[in-house]
């Protein structure tokens, strides 16, 4: 699986922006990890719905983005990895 530059740079604006939950989504649905985005899309719905990021709601984004980035290097060649990593 390969990266590229459009994926990367829409990534890195939503980074930028301090929009990371959004991030991750854009990034699951590229890696075909439709069920991971959801679960992050729901985390983003009770952020923006509490007006802050608890601890809970944190780690769970956290583990989410772990699982992504674990599965990412498996499925990328070492510098298309590394460029997706680099983007977060």
């Amino acid at each position: 699986m390969t990266v590229g530059n459009r994926l990367l740079k829409r990534i890195a604006s939503l980074v930028a922006n301090n929009d990371h939950g959004e991030a991750i989504v854009v990034g699951a649905r590229a890696l075909g990890l439709t069920d991971l985005a959801e679960r992050v899309e729901n985390i983003n719905r009770r952020h923006i719905r509490l007006g802050h990021l608890p601890p809970t709601l944190y780690h769970d984004r956290h583990s989410a983005y772990a699982e992504m980035m674990a599965f990412a290097k498996k499925a990328m060649l070492p510098a298309d990895f590394q460029r997706f990593y680099g983007v977060f």
